[in-house]
């Protein structure tokens, strides 16, 4: 063996993504949807947190900068991007909420080059906002459309979400280095509600009794403008991370919490910004023992390990 292992890092990845039949696109990849903006991203080497999933949003640009900081090597040109050393440590440095992507425009193949129209858009953490080379605009809110169906451009509701995100992307379309960093909080939409989310846990039921590593926790939840997100807790502290889609759940580790009786509630936020916590469900933790079967020949050994 070479022994290289240890001193080297691995990057898998892809340039861009590609459809499938989504937007009645059946190939392609020149539109500024999810299906062709998003790509896999896996990194592994020495000093890198192993088997976690990082919700940082991260370009492309950013795998130079992070190639300079393992090698050590400088660059002969302004980074656009960052480091993502930090992040792949554990650590949890303060991180960009959006950034600039542009692609060929209103063409099928690409066959015109460099020659090609270009839309230019915004990717933030909550909204897409896209100027096309015709002057047409689209506005997503991911967070309540999360296939981009439903163009917010010209909805009053988004007026000022929309003005705010264009005056972005006037300045990310010529920005360098440090100026292309996006760290503006998402704005809301001018939306007059006060009615809160309605949610309730559909599972476990109270009063029952589970055990084990895999324990679905599911929930209901709707509101009249649109449920943001879903946040579990138990005993009043958060349980994972926000769940943005329907059907809320999540799969909870119970031998991470002691025997006994527990808490489960769940908290909905709604597009306005208002907040509904469920009835509380009470449920007990019994993890008496984990078993462990072996095969030994003809035979079956059976291993305990109690909690004492």
């Amino acid at each position: 063996a070479a022994c290289k292992l240890d001193n080297t890092i691995i990057v898998f990845t892809s340039d861009n993504g590609y459809f499938q039949g989504e937007h009645r696109k059946p190939i392609g990849k020149y539109w500024p949807y999810e299906p062709s903006i998003r790509v896999p991203l896996v990194i592994r080497g020495p000093g890198i947190s192993v088997n976690t999933a990082k919700n940082q949003l991260v370009t492309n640009v950013d795998l130079v900068s992070t190639i300079l900081d393992y090698t050590g090597a400088v660059p002969g040109r302004t980074q656009d991007g960052k480091s993502l050393k930090p992040i792949l440590s554990g650590s949890t440095p303060s991180w960009r909420n959006g950034f600039f992507f542009q692609g060929i425009d209103t063409v099928k193949d690409g066959s015109c080059g460099e020659a090609c129209p270009r839309f230019n858009a915004i990717r933030t953490s909550r909204y897409v906002y896209v100027e096309h080379a015709t002057g047409e605009k689209e506005l997503y809110d991911l967070a309540i459309d999360p296939y981009q169906l439903i163009s917010k451009h010209n909805n009053t509701t988004y007026s000022s979400v929309k003005d705010f995100l264009a005056s972005k992307l006037a300045t990310l379309k010529t920005c360098v280095g440090s100026g292309c960093w996006y760290t503006d909080a998402d704005p809301l939409p001018s939306i007059t509600d006060t009615i809160s989310p309605t949610t309730s846990i559909a599972a476990p039921t109270s009063g029952a009794t589970v055990s084990g590593s895999s324990i679905a926790v599911n929930a209901n939840a709707s509101d009249n403008v649109g449920v943001v997100g879903v946040r579990f807790k138990l005993d009043g502290a958060n349980l994972g991370a926000e769940d943005t889609s329907a059907p809320y759940s999540i799969i909870w580790n119970s031998t991470t919490a002691t025997n006994g009786s527990h808490t489960l509630t769940v908290a909905a936020r709604d597009i306005a910004g208002n907040t509904g916590v469920s009835e509380s469900v009470s449920v007990t933790v019994s993890n008496a023992g984990i078993y462990t079967k072996f095969n030994i020949g003809d035979r079956v050994q059976t291993t305990a390990t109690l909690n004492v």
